[in-house]
């Protein structure tokens, strides 16, 4: 039995939505729970979340300009996360190519948004891994709770299953968070692909002229990960239209 736990990091204000996460047997996540426990534990962390960390906010206020410690941290969590997964799966979507296509395709009523377009994908590309290299096994998909589209990724996944049999159908995706809410328990494994989707928004926002030595040197690191990692621009949706008979607008429209 497999598992992918999935996150999604950007946003309309950041132009770019992005979904990435990672897949490994299920006896590998609990192994990482225990090692990733014990990193938190000891740098006296309750939990890891990559938006706080990088801005010093929460549990990691104390840590700005303490790039030896930063730095260490770093390195210590993409090395947990190495030492236990198969494989990473990205999916970048951008919010305007998005947009302008869907204004000629009705790629919304097939796609939904940028977020269940991107978290498809990657459940898409996971399952087609599982199929090559360890089939018959079966996987489930647990995503990050509370990024908005969750609603038409179901949709989108249910429509798939209507039409497929067999090891082509897709579990639906379970939605949990990261870190403990009132009455219900986080996920920790959920925080490596917060890890993982923070710092592929970075990459992404370095530029893709810009060679892999330039990034971050957390980026780097997860980029040595066996990976997947697409990307829609507007020549990629208008393909993907024309392959999948999603029917252009009336003008009407």
């Amino acid at each position: 039995m497999f598992t992918c736990y999935f996150d999604a990091s950007g946003g309309k204000d950041l132009k770019v939505m992005i979904v990435s996460g990672w897949i490994s047997e299920i006896n590998q996540w609990e192994l990482f729970e225990g090692d990733w426990r014990i990193l938190l534990a000891h740098y006296d962390l309750p939990y890891f979340h990559m938006k706080e960390f990088a801005h010093s906010k929460g549990p990691f206020a104390s840590w700005k300009g303490k790039e030896g410690q930063r730095s260490n941290f770093l390195r210590m969590a993409v090395d947990t996360i190495a030492n236990r997964v198969h494989r990473g799966f990205t999916c970048v979507v951008e919010y305007e190519s998005f947009y302008a296509i869907d204004a000629e395709y009705e790629l919304s009523k097939e796609a939904g948004n940028p977020y269940s377009l991107a978290a498809r994908d990657c459940m898409a590309h996971a399952n087609l891994w599982l199929k090559k290299s360890r089939r018959g096994i079966s996987v489930d998909y647990v995503f990050e709770d509370g990024d908005g589209g969750k609603g038409l990724l179901l949709d989108m996944i249910d429509r798939h299953n209507k039409v497929v049999t067999g090891f082509d159908t897709i579990s639906l995706p379970i939605f949990r968070p990261s870190r403990d809410r009132e009455g219900q328990k986080g996920i920790i494994q959920l925080q490596a692909a917060d890890f993982a989707a923070y710092e592929w928004l970075k990459a992404y926002r370095t530029g893709d002229d810009e060679p892999l030595y330039k990034y971050r040197k957390s980026v780097q690191a997860l980029a040595r990960i066996p990976s997947w990692v697409g990307k829609y621009t507007k020549t990629n949706l208008i393909e993907m239209c024309e392959k999948a008979g999603i029917p252009k607008r009336t003008k009407a429209e």
